[in-house]
């Protein structure tokens, strides 16, 4: 049984790439869209003062167990503004080992595809049923969440 994923799952946004890739790196306003997360702290910024390297606090629902706490995650970042990507790596909290990216793809209709990417090692095997809420719920959440704030943005709704 494995102990390493590779995960992509992607979503049409009524939104131009460069309305989601701002959004997506815009650390500070993630607490006001993003629903599992709490609370950001961007840790380190470089010579521009972009964040390179941000502290999450988050909350994440699995069945009816709530962690009150909340879950930390410590992510860098590198950024390609060029492919509308924004690539990430985990160096601390809750996940150990895991790196991947957001990228928004302009499509002939006009609208864009949102692509999440995730390779993960959870260090042990785990079920389906866990690996399959990670993609339904976590994954696609996610990706909904982006296209309702992007397109929220673009009708001047606000995040």
């Amino acid at each position: 049984m494995a102990t390493r994923y590779e995960i992509s799952r992607a979503r049409e946004v009524d939104a131009d790439p460069e309305v989601c890739y701002a959004l997506m790196c815009d650390f500070e306003k993630y607490p006001l869209w993003f629903k599992f997360v709490r609370e950001t702290k961007v840790l380190r910024r470089d010579e521009k003062g972009v964040p390179n390297k941000v502290m999450f606090l988050c909350d994440v629902v699995i069945g009816q167990i709530v962690n009150k706490r909340g879950f930390l995650i410590v992510n860098e970042y590198k950024y390609d503004q060029s492919k509308y990507r924004l690539d990430y790596k985990v160096v601390d909290g809750i996940v150990k080992e895991a790196e991947g990216y957001y990228q928004f793809r302009r499509l002939v209709s006009g609208k864009c595809l949102a692509v999440f990417f995730i390779d993960i090692n959870f260090g042990s095997p785990l079920p389906q049923k866990i690996i399959n809420y990670m993609i339904e719920h976590l994954m696609d959440g996610v990706l909904a969440m982006i296209k309702t704030a992007s397109e929220n943005l673009v009708n001047g709704a606000g995040v």
